[in-house]
């Protein structure tokens, strides 16, 4: 690697902060150490590792780490009658044999008193990552790998870049970026991002999005230019659910699929409650009967 190449984080990131707390999406953190060891105890040690590093970069006194363990409910997500199954494409993907006894064990063995380790077996980690980055507000620091996470309103740290990014206000904004391999790589930041992702999808999770727009599939960059020149969610929300009316599809479980809890009494359907207000008839008028259809399993 060549001095030019290494990122440099803002020196304002390593003042003194002894209130900030990372929320970390710990899942990723747990595949590689479990990809890499055959030992429980050597792979709780490369988390730990990883954990501290983490609270290193972002000077960080305390973690608040949360893994989402085999058996979670995933917050009712495997019940809904999407376009696709969620993560159906993991069905059969074969995970390293000690992932498991990672994820079930490591809040147990892993002895720091900064650092607190919470497996879920009833919202996933991202849910549980919103939900502290709700309650700790601008004291807390969102820490994660994955993607879905941009759509959180508060501090963000941004592995790519080494920088901790806040916005304005919690709608935010969305931008697109080219990986190494030239690749677009969808970025951003807040509630405008999780409208993007209603209208592109996400492969990972084996989310659709929208089916079709004006009789075509939708990618990231047709998504982009849609939302792109809007300032404010209610008109995002609009745009997107105006082209899931024009298909007649029921935005209801992919929306349910792709929302992050805010907290656990949480759903779409509340955050869509405090949008409808300020929207046309006929969209509301549709809405309802999105309600009405057959869009969770008994």
């Amino acid at each position: 690697m060549k001095l030019r190449d290494i990122q440099i984080p803002d020196t304002d990131q390593f003042k003194p902060s002894m209130d900030r707390v990372l929320i970390m999406d710990g899942d990723a953190a747990c595949y590689e150490a479990a990809s890499k060891y055959v030992k429980l105890d050597t792979a709780i040690r490369c988390v730990h590792m990883k954990i501290l590093e983490a609270m290193f970069l972002t000077n960080c006194k305390k973690a608040r780490v949360h893994i989402t363990p085999a058996g979670c409910l995933k917050a009712g997500r495997m019940n809904l009658i999407g376009v696709k199954p969620y993560q159906g494409n993991r069905k059969d993907k074969k995970k390293p044999e000690l992932l498991e006894a990672l994820r079930q064990n490591i809040s147990a063995l892993l002895n720091d008193k900064n650092i607190e380790v919470f497996a879920h077996y009833d919202i996933e980690a991202d849910d549980a990552v919103v939900i502290d980055s709700y309650y700790y507000r601008n004291k807390g620091l969102v820490y994660s790998p994955d993607k879905d996470l941009r759509m959180v309103v508060y501090p963000l740290y941004d592995l790519d870049t080494g920088r901790v990014c806040t916005i304005a206000d919690p709608f935010g904004d969305i931008s697109i970026t080219s990986t190494e391999s030239g690749l677009p790589h969808p970025r951003g930041q807040g509630l405008k991002f999780f409208w993007w992702q209603m209208l592109m999808g996400d492969t990972a999770d084996n989310i659709r999005g929208l089916d079709k727009y004006q009789g075509k599939n939708i990618g990231m960059k047709k998504a982009y230019e849609l939302l792109k020149p809007i300032k404010d969610e209610v008109t995002a929300a609009i745009v997107v659910l105006s082209a899931y009316k024009e298909i007649n599809q029921n935005p209801l479980p992919e929306a349910n699929m792709l929302w992050l809890l805010r907290n656990e009494a949480d759903s779409f359907q509340k955050h869509l409650a405090e949008l409808t207000p300020s929207m046309p008839h006929e969209i509301v008028q549709w809405l309802r009967d999105c309600y009405k259809r057959k869009w969770r399993k008994d």
